[in-house]
């Protein structure tokens, strides 16, 4: 009997055989139906069983809040089961007959009336409980209800004070625990979403003061405050102006020193600049001091009490702190003051012979805005500005160019641009040549658009060739432009009357069709062609295979009989994909392996039956690029500059994002483009990552796997699909270790250093792009030693989506399947895998967990694509 198969995030008990088979519905969701075994004589022994466990261990299965309707084994009863089981849960239960009943904790009620039944969850301090909060099931003659309560801890957040206010020490807040959880920062600040526990915070004071750690504990939903207190080292005044670069001029004045025997004395005075250390003001004084049983009076030296105050000069172009007055009796004494940068004024030259230019503007804190002409951005903070500016018709943008804005400075910025003429053809793939000439018998022929740089001033003249099914536009002559004007040459061919135009891209590319429609229409080619139309109605397209491409799946497009038309097709570059085999693994990390997530990685042992292929390398910029110019020819999406829009099923979901500096694809005029081209796509949000899978799928000729309304993944799990799809997260897993137990691929390790509190990996710049080796920039892919199945870039370059939702406790053992898991059913976020470009080693590692908003694009994530096995 084949028991305990997981599907779709929930526990599903799959019994060979034909019996009729029952919806099961948690949190308003219709689960996949179970089917029932041929064992028959075993199911009564099984039923309680099964009654019992298909909500209890898995979170995901329950929705929450949700309910169940299960196979009964006495009619008449209601089961409500609650979690966490070391946890109190409150819950009230209105029954059919208007009364109610209290309880708390998981209850089995048996013999109840047939009808409606409502459940309503008590709140739990601390926690977060099941949503919706109010349940309802009914309970018939071939149905008994299971309610499920899941309750969830909530995080915290802290507080870190610091005494005196304004001192930028740096600290370690580090949990207490098994678990390795470490947070890093500088002066007072709030942190969120910290884990219960204890905490210890170890402030590193500046030179000349001391601090000690601090103790305290964070609970569940609770705020944690922490004030740890700086001071100067005995005997020592400590003046600390912040920034220290300012050097900021002081002056001090104290109590008056009065030497021994005197009645007045010098009022003690001092100034500096910048930090400085200097000693407590002393003076001799008699006073008892022991002597064996009794006690002397003796002549001592002792610091000056009495009050000090520091005032602080003034430093152009910041606010200047106000004066500090401190009281010395027997305590150390620290002067501390921040000296506020004022904002300034960025201008942009943006205008050139009359022309508003487009520029992007990169701020300090990496923001981007975008803006065209002239104009000035007051108020803002001082730091790194870049301008850049964006293509225009007839001139070529120059730069970047950056300029750091003083605090209460300003800075000019110029757009520049130089003059050219740029050539554009229509409609799009018509690769029409032509001949440019001008001045001092320059002469340069092309085909296609063009941006023809690099010009001397002067008048120029361009003719079209001739194009088989095309009228040629008329040709131009004196076109002239100088050092401030550049110009633009429009050149649209029209099709002749009745012609069919075959568009096969990219361009050159020798590719065999066939044409086949009404009244025996047939025609077959190579490449690029004009043909004359055929008789309204339906033509089917089948395109021949070509090196090194992927063969598109044939098409039929229909013709009206009016005009022309169009047959466009894009070859892509072979996709390659690597083999992976069934077998098991340990998902997760062990309890040994340094600076892991012990919350999210529990470790435990997976079966993968189902083979399955994945993507040698990382999706590109220059594949995304082909695929959504494709898809979009064919209406599957919409886009504009800033962004590439679903037009599946209803969706509008934003897929990739266009207006961001991140971005290496750009859109115009329904053109797509790349820069980068073999680096991997970034800017692509879950679904954008999705959706590509199903283009890939229908231009293969294959069956979508994602419903774009619900972006379930395959009936019943993803496995089911037929399609392109992004693997599962244990499948992500399977193939990132490829047989390594290791924290990378290939058995590198991990190793946490004790005394500077942090990860290192000796070797693993050989398999990864990440914090140590990147630069802060994605690479090519596949430069580095790929993994023992020939996969490369699983660690590092671009995180990569994975079809799973995020679920903290997905490893924990009451959820975690221990075969093919599908990944929970549903959630707030979905996960990456694999880390980018600017992690740190441990969030590389082959177990290492995150959970990203899907509808989130960031050029750090990207993705490959898996085929269930074939």
């Amino acid at each position: 009997m084949n028991i305990l198969a997981w599907l779709s995030g929930n526990r599903y008990f799959y019994l060979a055989g034909s019996y009729p088979s029952i919806n099961r519905a948690c949190g308003g969701k219709t689960m996949p139906k179970w089917h029932f075994t041929r064992y028959i004589t075993l199911l009564l022994i099984l039923v309680f069983a099964l009654f019992w466990v298909s909500c209890s261990d898995d979170k995901d299965n329950d929705g929450g809040g949700g309910i169940s309707d299960i196979e009964p084994s006495t009619s008449g009863e209601i089961y409500i089961q609650t979690f966490p089981k070391s946890e109190d849960i409150n819950w009230v239960l209105y029954k059919p007959d208007g009364t109610s009943l209290a309880g708390t904790n998981s209850e089995l009620l048996q013999d109840q009336a047939e009808g409606e039944y409502t459940l309503v969850w008590g709140e739990k301090d601390g926690y977060q409980g099941p949503s919706p909060s109010v349940v309802s099931g009914t309970l018939d003659g071939a149905n008994n209800i299971v309610f499920t309560g899941w309750y969830d801890v909530r995080p915290g957040s802290a507080r870190i004070l610091f005494d005196p206010p304004g001192i930028q020490a740096e600290w370690s807040l580090n949990l207490r625990s098994a678990v390795h959880y470490t947070v890093e920062g500088t002066g007072s600040t709030v942190l969120a979403d910290l884990p219960p526990g204890n905490y210890r915070l170890t402030v590193t004071p500046p030179e000349g003061m001391a601090a000690d750690d601090v103790i305290g504990t964070q609970v569940a939903n609770g705020i944690m405050t922490l004030r740890p207190v700086v001071t100067a080292q005995a005997q020592f005044l400590v003046v600390a102006p912040e920034p220290e670069s300012l050097a900021a001029d002081w002056s001090m004045v104290g109590p008056e020193i009065i030497p021994l025997g005197e009645t007045s004395g010098e009022v003690f005075t001092a100034s500096g600049q910048g930090r400085t250390i200097i000693d407590l003001p002393t003076v001799q004084r008699e006073q008892e001091v022991a002597s064996g049983d009794t006690t002397i009076m003796d002549t001592v030296t002792v610091t000056v009490p009495g009050e000090y105050t520091v005032t602080w000069g003034d430093v152009a172009d910041y606010l200047t702190p106000e004066a500090v007055t401190l009281v010395h009796d027997d305590d150390d004494m620290l002067f501390a003051a921040h000296y506020g940068a004022m904002n300034g004024t960025v201008n942009v030259a943006g205008t050139q012979s009359g022309v508003d230019l487009p520029w992007a503007l990169t701020m300090p804190s990496g923001a981007v805005i975008h803006g065209a002409g002239t104009q000035v951005l007051s108020d803002v903070p001082p730091g790194l500005y870049t301008i850049q500016g964006l293509p225009v018709d007839g001139f070529t943008p120059m730069g970047p160019v950056s300029e750091e804005l003083p605090s209460n400075g300003a800075i000019n910025l110029a757009v520049t641009i130089q003059p050219a003429i740029l050539i554009e053809v229509a409609p799009l793939g018509v690769d029409a040549g032509w001949h440019l000439t001008g001045p001092d018998n320059y002469s340069l022929e092309g085909v296609g658009s063009m941006l023809v740089e690099n010009l001397s001033a002067g008048c120029y003249s361009l003719s079209w060739d001739d194009l088989s099914g095309w009228t040629a536009p008329a040709d131009v002559s004196n076109l002239c432009i100088d050092a401030a004007s550049g110009g633009v040459i429009n050149g649209e061919y029209t099709r002749a009357a009745g012609t069919f135009f075959v568009n096969v891209q990219p361009a050159g590319l020798d590719v065999d069709w066939t044409i086949n429609g009404p009244d025996g229409f047939t025609a077959t080619g190579t490449g690029q062609a004009a043909l004359n139309a055929g008789a309204p109605g339906e033509y089917a397209v089948t395109w021949g295979s070509v090196d090194g491409y992927l063969q598109p799946a044939p098409e039929v497009f229909v013709y009206d009989g009016e005009g022309g038309m169009t047959i466009p097709t894009f070859y892509l570059e072979t996709i390659g994909f690597s083999a992976v085999p069934a077998g098991t693994f340990d998902q997760g990390s062990p309890a040994t392996e340094s600076c892991r997530n012990a919350s999210l990685e529990t470790e435990h042992s997976v079966e993968m039956t189902i083979p399955f292929l994945v993507q040698t390398l990382e999706v590109t910029n220059y594949q995304f690029m082909g695929l959504v110019q494709w898809a979009y020819d064919r209406g599957y999406v919409t886009a504009d500059r800033f962004g590439v829009f679903d037009n599946l099923d209803g969706s509008t979901r934003l897929l990739l994002d266009l207006d961001d500096g991140d971005s290496r694809i750009h859109f115009a005029d329904g053109v797509f483009s790349c820069v980068d081209p073999h680096h991997p796509v970034g800017e692509v949000t879950w679904y954008g990552a999705a959706a590509f899978c199903d283009w890939l799928s229908m231009y293969r000729g294959r069956q979508r796997a994602y419903d774009h309304d619900s972006w379930q993944c395959g009936s019943n799990h993803p496995s089911d699909a037929t399609g392109f799809r992004l693997p599962t997260e244990a499948e992500w897993e399977y193939a990132a270790r490829a047989g390594s137990s290791a924290a990378y691929a290939n058995g590198i390790g991990i190793s946490y250093n004790y005394t500077y509190d942090s990860c290192s990996s000796s070797s693993l710049e050989t398999i990864a792009w990440y914090g140590i080796n990147s630069d802060a920039s994605t690479h090519e892919v596949g430069l580095l030693v790929a993994n023992s199945w020939g996969l490369h870039d699983m660690h590092g370059n671009v995180a990569e989506w994975v079809n799973d939702y995020m679920f903290d406790l997905y490893y924990d053992e009451l959820y975690a399947p221990d075969t093919n898991p599908p990944g929970p059913l549903e959630g707030d976020k979905r996960v990456c895998r694999g880390g980018f470009y600017y992690s740190p080693c441990q969030d590389v590692r082959s177990a290492a967990r995150l959970g990203v908003d899907p509808a989130n694009a960031s050029g750090a994530i990207g993705f490959r694509v898996v085929l269930t096995g074939e």
